[in-house]
């Protein structure tokens, strides 16, 4: 701010000093007509030149200098990325809004699985012990059915449990020979 508090002054300090130097080459030039002193025209003509050229370079330099409209587009690019920088922080917000939500998502739906597959787990085996006590029953029956028959009587010692040799082969202990360790020829 205080370079320009200095440009400032300066160029009022220019400005003045050219507006007095114009006036004054223009009062020179017509005080020279009057006087009908050539001299004093010429000297207020180049006074009056000079100032003028002050007047043109002040407003080159102005022009160079002037950087309001690079200032202005400094601002606009300014905003421009604010709004960027806003719209990227509010995506990223959403982003990680929307990550919370689906892994809520996820979540919930990993636990209405377990308890689905939970509930299904629980009905297979309600069904399976409903099945094996449905078989359990059919095999009392029939075995009811057999005993009644006659096909499975519990007083003959033989009708349960019946070894069946193999035919011409008999135990080995009814041939007097026994083969193992412990035995010499």
């Amino acid at each position: 701010m205080g370079g320009n508090v200095g440009t400032c002054s300066t160029a009022i300090t220019s400005n003045a000093l050219t507006a007095i130097g114009l006036a004054t080459g223009g009062a020179a030039i017509a005080a020279g007509v009057i006087v009908k002193q050539p001299a004093l025209a010429v000297g207020g003509t180049c006074l009056a030149m000079v100032s003028l050229t002050g007047i043109v370079l002040m407003s080159v330099r102005s022009w160079i200098t002037d950087v309001s409209a690079e200032r202005h587009q400094l601002q606009l690019a300014a905003r421009d990325l604010d709004a960027e920088r806003t719209k990227y922080i509010a995506s990223q917000a959403a982003l990680q809004e929307e990550r919370s939500r689906m892994r809520t998502d996820l979540a919930n739906e990993q636990a209405r699985t377990r308890q689905q597959l939970e509930q299904e787990r629980e009905a297979i085996r309600q069904e399976f012990d409903d099945q094996r006590g449905q078989l359990i029953c059919e095999t009392f029956e029939e075995t009811v059915r057999l005993i009644r028959a006659g096909l499975l009587d519990p007083q003959e010692p033989g009708a349960i449990g019946t070894v069946v040799p193999f035919p011409g082969h008999g135990h080995p202990a009814e041939h007097g020979q026994v083969r193992g360790r412990d035995v010499s020829r």
